[in-house]
C-alpha cells in the first residue's frame, strides 16, 4: 500500500525505494512534519557504501508513498540515522523542509554586509512569501542553495516590509511574519515524474477542496472518532505592543463584547512592527484565531475504502455527517484537515478543526 522512496533533497531526484519494517509518520500544516522509518540492511545485498550514500543525513529525503495513487503522504529531509549493528536495522529519522529555512538568513556568512536587505513593496500574501523563499534558495544564484520548492504566485497589494541582513532573521522568521497576520504557508510534497517537488501553498486559511466522509455507527470509512474542545487559549481580547519603548510604544487591539465567558485578556509584543496597519492585522488574527474553544476531531481512516489518501491530506475541508449522537450535532459539520499521521498499515489519521 505504501511506498518509502528516497530523494536529492537539493534536486528531488528519485534514488531508490527502500524494503522498511515499519514507520511512523505525520503531515502538519505548521511546518512540523516528521517521520521515523526503520530499514532492515541486513540481507538486502547492499554494501555499507552505498547505504550510507542512500540515507546520508540533510543531503537524502525520505517519503512514505501510496503505490496505487502516487501521492506523498509524508516527507522530510535526514536528520538523523541510528544503525543497530545487533539486528542490522537502521532508523531513520526526518524533519519538515521547512526546518532549513530556520538555517538560511538569506545570505551566505561569507556575504554578509552591514547594508543588505530584503524588501517587498505592494505585494499580495502571496507574492511577499514568493520573495522570502526565493531569497531563501539565494534566487536561484548558487546551486547549494537550491531546493526543489516551486514559488507560489506573485501579485500586488498592501505587504510592505524591508528585512535588513543585521537583524539576523531567518526566512522562516520572515514567513512567521507573514503568518502572524493570519496567512498559512505550507510546503506541499508531490510527485513528478517520479521526483519530488514541494509546492508552496499559500492561503488565509489554505484549503484544497471538500470530500464528504460519514462517521455514522453504520458506516465503517471512519472509526474512533474523539472531540476535544480546548478553551485553555481562549480570549475575550488581545493587545498587541509593537515597536517603541514605555508611553510609545505602537499598540493595536483586537475584542469586543457580547461575552459569553468570563474576561480573559492577554498582552503580546511584536518589537519588529513598525506599522500600525500590520500590528493591527496581526491583532485581529490573534483574535480570530483565539476567540472561540478549539474543538478539535481525531478519527481513523481505512484506506481500504472508498476514501483516498488525496481526500484525507492537510487542507481538503470534510463534510462529515453525523445523526443521533449524545454529543456531536446531527447534520453535515463542515471541518479542515489540519495534519494527518499514519504508520505503513491501512489506516491513517486525520486531525481536523471546524471550518467556515
Amino acid at each position: 500500500m505504501w511506498d518509502v522512496r528516497v530523494f536529492d533533497t537539493i534536486t528531488g531526484d528519485y534514488q531508490f525505494t527502500v524494503d522498511a519494517a515499519d514507520a511512523y509518520w505525520t503531515t502538519r500544516l505548521n511546518g512540523t512534519s516528521t517521520s521515523q522509518v526503520r530499514v532492515p540492511l541486513r540481507g538486502q545485498g547492499f554494501s555499507s557504501s552505498f547505504s550510507r550514500g542512500l540515507f546520508a543525513v540533510n543531503a537524502r529525503t525520505v517519503a512514505v508513498v501510496h503505490t496505487a495513487t502516487g501521492v506523498v503522504m509524508s516527507a522530510g529531509f535526514i536528520t538523523k540515522t541510528v544503525y543497530d549493528r545487533t539486528d542490522g536495522v537502521l532508523t531513520v529519522n526526518t524533519a519538515d523542509i521547512r526546518d532549513l529555512l530556520k538555517q538560511r538568513m538569506g545570505f551566505g556568512v561569507g556575504s554578509w554586509n552591514t547594508t543588505g536587505t530584503l524588501t517587498v513593496t505592494n505585494r499580495s500574501n502571496s507574492g511577499a512569501v514568493r520573495a522570502i523563499v526565493s531569497r531563501a534558495m539565494r534566487d536561484g544564484a548558487e546551486p547549494a542553495w537550491a531546493l526543489p520548492i516551486e514559488l507560489p504566485a506573485d501579485g500586488s497589494g498592501t505587504i510592505t516590509r524591508t528585512w535588513e541582513y543585521y537583524r539576523f532573521l531567518t526566512m522562516h522568521d520572515l514567513l512567521v511574519e507573514i503568518e502572524d497576520t493570519g496567512v498559512e504557508v505550507w510546503f506541499d510534497p508531490y510527485l513528478s515524474g517520479g521526483n519530488l517537488r514541494w509546492a508552496t501553498r499559500v492561503g488565509a486559511p489554505y484549503t484544497s477542496g471538500t470530500a464528504d466522509l460519514p462517521i455514522s455507527p453504520n458506516d465503517t470509512a471512519a472509526s474512533g472518532v474523539k472531540v476535544t474542545t480546548d478553551g485553555s487559549q481562549q480570549l475575550t481580547g488581545v493587545i498587541f505592543g509593537g515597536n517603541g519603548t514605555e508611553a510609545d510604544t505602537l499598540t493595536a487591539w483586537a475584542g469586543e463584547g457580547p461575552y459569553t465567558i468570563p474576561i480573559r485578556d492577554a498582552y503580546r509584543t511584536q518589537k519588529d512592527v513598525d506599522q500600525l496597519a500590520q500590528l493591527q492585522r496581526v491583532a485581529d488574527a490573534d483574535f480570530a484565531e483565539h476567540r472561540n474553544p478549539t474543538v478539535q476531531w481525531t478519527l481513523t481512516v481505512d484506506m481500504n475504502g472508498d476514501v483516498t489518501p488525496a481526500q484525507v491530506r492537510p487542507g481538503r475541508i470534510l463534510r462529515t455527517i453525523t445523526k443521533g449522537d449524545e454529543w456531536i450535532p446531527d447534520g453535515i459539520t463542515e471541518q479542515r484537515v489540519i495534519g494527518v499521521s499514519g504508520t505503513l498499515d491501512s489506516t491513517v489519521t486525520p486531525e481536523v478543526q471546524a471550518y467556515g
